[in-house]
């Protein structure tokens, strides 16, 4: 049976090998990095928790299981990590109320290009009058 490209740098890996772990980071970083961007809404928090990520398994390179894929292991700790920022969201107002802010201001800005998009078909409808 032939190894995918994954499997091999995941088994090297957990071997130490540090180009296989670069490998996988730049194959995946973007992939994780917009996941959590879209649910943090702040890219620096973001990128912060993708090298969280990352680090939590090249700390613990030599307990991976190769048995299992590297992505499915990479998405689980994604995964662990956005459920405890959220626990810690839910603990911390601060940072609550600033994920709730930066949430709605995405819909402000939708409203406001409805309200444009009428106002402009109202004046080219009255533009078309005279």
């Amino acid at each position: 049976m032939d190894l995918s490209e994954d499997e091999k740098w995941f088994i090297q890996l957990q071997q130490s090998n540090e180009i296989a772990f670069r490998n996988l980071y730049e194959k995946y970083s973007v992939r994780i990095l917009k996941r959590f961007s879209r649910l943090l809404k702040d890219e620096k928090i973001a990128k912060q928790i993708l090298q969280d990520v990352f680090l939590k398994i090249r700390d613990r390179h030599e307990m991976l299981d190769t048995e299992k894929s590297f992505r499915s292991y990479l998405f689980q700790i994604a995964k662990n990590r956005e459920i405890v920022i959220f626990h810690k969201v839910m603990l911390d107002n601060d940072f609550m109320n600033h994920i709730i802010y930066l949430s709605t201001e995405v819909c402000r800005h939708a409203e406001q290009v409805v309200q444009f998009k009428k106002n402009n078909a109202i004046f080219e409808k009255a533009l078309k009058i005279f």
